[in-house]
């Protein structure tokens, strides 16, 4: 009698035990679900907000965006061909294959740069210079500089930056400028595309400021 209690007793411990996992998802994984997991940063740093896309079959299928501390969480029906895809304006995208099992998937993305490039010309129509100081400049402050080559073309590669954006061309010696910028210094913004092309025309100024002759020649 009493074996015949311990294996009834048994017996609903173990539908008990099955009801509650099927009920609440403890103790098994339910089917056909995957779930992905991961951070997203720069350098070890959070990145908060990024975007992060599970594309299935190339076809995006749900977005979600990282949270304070840079974690997101995907839930989505076991998926053919997935990917996962991170974008914010300030970095560069990264796209992997995923498992379709789901899985944690961190992510670690670099700084997007943006390009300013263009040549620094002597007049609207005269030669380029060779030597010319450029300055990318933010709100009135300096924070990149490079020089033109050989053929008077420059290359500043940053950081994707607030506007209001200026760049600046002088001689690189320093001394009383020879040539100055035309009419002021140019105003630009990226609106959020990248290489951006800048031609910064030089006049000479012989005769003190607004004597300079339209087409000079370097010599």
């Amino acid at each position: 009698m009493k074996t015949k209690t311990k294996k009834t007793f048994l017996a609903l411990a173990i539908l008990l035990f099955f009801g509650l996992t099927l009920s609440t998802g403890i103790g098994v994984a339910r089917p056909g679900i995957a779930v992905y997991t991961g951070h997203v940063s720069h350098n070890g740093n959070a990145i908060v907000g990024a975007k992060v896309v599970l594309e299935v079959d190339g076809l995006s299928a749900i977005t979600k965006y990282t949270d304070s501390n840079g974690y997101y969480t995907i839930t989505y029906f076991r998926p053919y061909n997935p990917t996962i895809e991170v974008s914010h304006i300030d970095y560069e995208t990264e796209e992997v294959a995923v498992s379709m099992y789901g899985g944690q998937y961190n992510f670690d993305l670099e700084v997007k740069l943006t390009k300013f490039y263009g040549f620094v010309t002597i007049g609207i129509y005269g030669p380029v210079l060779p030597g010319a100081y450029v300055e990318l400049k933010c709100y009135g402050m300096t924070i990149a500089t490079t020089t033109t080559n050989y053929m008077g073309y420059y290359a500043i590669y940053y950081f994707h930056p607030s506007s209001p954006l200026t760049i600046v061309a002088s001689l690189i010696d320093g001394s009383e400028p020879e040539y100055y910028p035309d009419p002021t210094p140019q105003d630009i913004s990226p609106n959020g595309g990248y290489n951006v092309i800048i031609v910064i025309t030089l006049y000479i100024e012989p005769d003190g400021p607004g004597g300079g002759d339209p087409y000079p020649s370097p010599n």
